[in-house]
């Protein structure tokens, strides 16, 4: 092969290809031949001694298919960098669709089909950086009636008044930096320009006039306001920026307005919100630690004044403030998803206390246990107190569940509250109707509704008893629950002269200052069994 080149065995190519041989070594070279065309020689050893495999590839062949290798490699490299591109272009619109739906589930309310509270809230932030020295006010408003309207009228109904509501707020509200929007249920907030108070509240009077005018069958729809000026300056930078205070601010002045429609935010409602922020912190603690605790006030028989039954109540001593009262801290609870907690907690001292009662060997009395709101709407929490009841072994009869009549307020929930009466009674319990006329409830929904007892509201006995028509009604709701077989409790009793006219009328058991404030447990335990019982059920 060398010979057939222009190449000698003496030059350098060749002796390192003879010395690559010897040592067993793999190298290519180029062999110029004497037909112009250069070829490529490649040798590698083999397993096999002394022999070398070697390959003979002309280069203009090699060349070619370099470069269709090179050529397909670009092509494949120019699909893939087309196909990610389209890949990215695809992500990104997505990504915008998406962005854009997100931002319409956030700033679109679905029922108005107006601004959501987030994009108020966002657009106000963004005029108040814009213009630091600008005067606003933020409005809180809720419709008082609307609840009537909605239950009464029906879900439509009710979604049709809120969109007309947002459309003659967003009338009146026509300049071009004020905003509208719906927050939750039946609460508007609107983020208004101006500054002195006359011109405020008079343009706030006019929006409720139009709004008066939006009446359905339950009458004039009533709106109450709150109002929280933002004074210039504050909230112009980012670090305080909390447009949420602002609202809830003026959701405080909404509801600290008793007579009136509307009031304004001031230091002491300021100062109240705050306390009531402290208040919510520490009573989540208290629940945590189980601070809370049961007392009970006794029902006495209007015959012959035995003890006769209990109501638990919930009291919450603060370790600094002493007693909190229960008509500060339960819509606290309420309002917060806390009252839950309070429900279960109460009901299990119930059932510790029934056990202790028994192994005493004492009489036991029936005791009666608020069923909150949230709970009635949903009866899985029964199967939790089915678990306490087999933990503490105690009978459900024993046990009455209150339920209030503002639950039962609307008619098309009729069949609602008949069914979960009726699973309680499966159970084992007995239940109540507490806050008997409160309400607009009619008297012939008596004779369809599975209850055991019913409460009448204590402000027929406190604010209303000197009334010769009040004393009517209730002799015709004694008289109507006896002939239905329903027992009849009095609340809030404090006189002689009540007491007798209730014995007189018919009335079961009373309760009330007069026999007796709510008890701690053992206090309740001498007023009902003369002793009190220890943990074990010994008396002391």
């Amino acid at each position: 092969m060398i010979n057939k080149t222009e190449y000698q065995e003496t030059e350098d190519w060749a002796v390192e290809l003879q010395e690559n041989l010897l040592k067993g070594q793999a190298g290519s070279l180029v062999l110029h031949t004497d037909s112009g065309k250069d070829i490529l020689l490649d040798y590698r050893p083999l397993s096999v001694d002394g022999w070398f495999l070697a390959t003979l590839i002309p280069k203009d062949i090699l060349s070619s298919e370099v470069d269709r290798f090179i050529s397909r490699t670009f092509a494949i490299t120019v699909l893939l960098v087309a196909l990610f591109l389209t890949l990215l272009i695809a992500i990104i619109g997505m990504q915008n669709r998406y962005r854009g739906r997100i931002e319409k589930m956030s700033f679109h309310d679905p029922v108005t089909g107006g601004a959501s509270n987030v994009y108020l809230q966002f657009q106000a932030q963004e005029l108040i950086r814009k213009a630091p020295q600008a005067r606003y006010v933020v409005v809180s408003l809720n419709l008082r009636n609307f609840s009537l309207i909605n239950e009464f009228e029906g879900r439509q109904q009710g979604d049709r008044l809120l969109r007309d509501v947002y459309a003659t707020l967003r009338t009146e509200a026509d300049g071009e930096e004020e905003l509208v929007a719906r927050g939750e249920a039946d609460t508007f907030y609107l983020f208004l320009q101006g500054a002195e108070q006359p011109q405020v509240v008079e343009r706030l009077e006019r929006m409720a006039g139009k709004l008066a005018n939006l009446s359905g069958t339950i009458g004039p729809l009533r709106a109450s306001m709150g109002i929280y000026y933002v004074q210039p300056g504050k909230m112009a930078q980012p670090e305080e920026m909390d447009f949420a205070a602002a609202e809830a601010c003026a959701d405080a002045a909404r509801k600290s307005a008793e007579k009136s429609y509307h009031n304004t935010c001031t230091e002491s409602i300021k100062n109240r919100q705050r306390d009531m922020t402290t208040m919510l912190y520490q009573l989540e603690g208290a629940l945590e630690r189980r601070e809370l605790e049961m007392y009970l006030q006794p029902k006495v028989c209007a015959e012959n004044g035995a003890v006769a039954g209990a109501e638990a109540l919930v009291r919450w001593k603060h370790p600094e403030k002493g007693f909190i009262s229960p008509a500060t801290f339960i819509p606290l609870c309420e309002e917060n998803g806390l009252i839950c907690q309070v429900d279960l907690l109460i009901f299990e001292q119930v059932c510790r206390c029934l056990s202790r009662w028994r192994e005493a060997g004492v009489e036991l009395v029936p005791v009666s246990v608020n069923v909150s709101r949230q709970h009635f709407r949903d009866p899985e929490f029964l199967s939790e107190y089915k678990r306490i009841l087999e933990t503490w072994k105690v009978p459900p009869e024993w046990i009455e569940l209150e339920i209030t009549e503002s639950i039962m307020f609307s008619g098309s929930e009729f069949q609602y509250v008949r069914d979960f009466i009726q699973t309680l009674h499966k159970i084992g319990f007995t239940c109540s109707l507490d806050d008997f006329g409160s309400g607009y409830s009619s008297l012939s929904l008596l004779k369809d509704l599975p209850i055991d007892c019913l409460k009448l509201d204590r402000q027929f006995i406190i604010s209303r008893f000197e009334e010769q028509s009040t004393r009517t009604v209730i002799e015709m709701i004694m008289d109507l629950a006896r002939k239905l077989g329903i027992m009849t409790v009095a609340e809030g009793v404090e006189l002689e002269e009540q007491v007798s006219f209730l014995r007189e009328a018919g009335c079961d058991l009373i309760q009330g200052f007069y026999f007796s404030r709510p008890l701690p447990v053992e206090e309740f335990e001498r007023y009902a069994f003369g002793r009190s019982l220890g943990a074990g059920g010994e008396a002391i």
